[in-house]
């Protein structure tokens, strides 16, 4: 049986993916972020536009989101066809990687109260 899968036609393949969204904020401007100092304007002035804006629960200050990703993958793929409505297949693909992000939390006066990073 094994050998008769042998005399199959068959597709397979290579992938390499690449995928860059966004880009970061820079490293320099990231580290100038200071808890209970940094306010909303300079914060902008360093850091550029967020991808996302949106008011706290308490509806007073403002929360601030970046996002980016920066990934590479490599992959196969397997497709044995069989003639009926069965066909085996097999992919696989080493990405793993996910977005990453800043959140900065500010208060209703514009002063940074704490900030998040993944």
């Amino acid at each position: 049986m094994a050998g008769l899968l042998c005399l199959l036609p068959a597709c397979a393949g290579i992938s390499y993916e690449h995928r860059s969204v966004e880009k970061p904020p820079a490293e320099r401007a990231m580290a100038m972020l200071t808890v209970g100092t940094t306010d909303l304007q300079t914060c902008l002035d360093t850091m550029g536009a967020p991808m996302m804006v949106r008011k706290d629960e308490q509806g007073d200050g403002m929360e601030l989101l970046w996002l980016w990703e920066e990934t590479s993958a490599w992959g196969f793929f397997i497709s044995i066809p069989t003639g009926t409505d069965f066909s085996p297949s097999l992919n696989w693909a080493d990405r793993e990687q996910q977005p990453q992000f800043l959140r900065l939390f500010f208060s209703g006066d514009g002063k940074l109260l704490r900030l998040s990073r993944g």
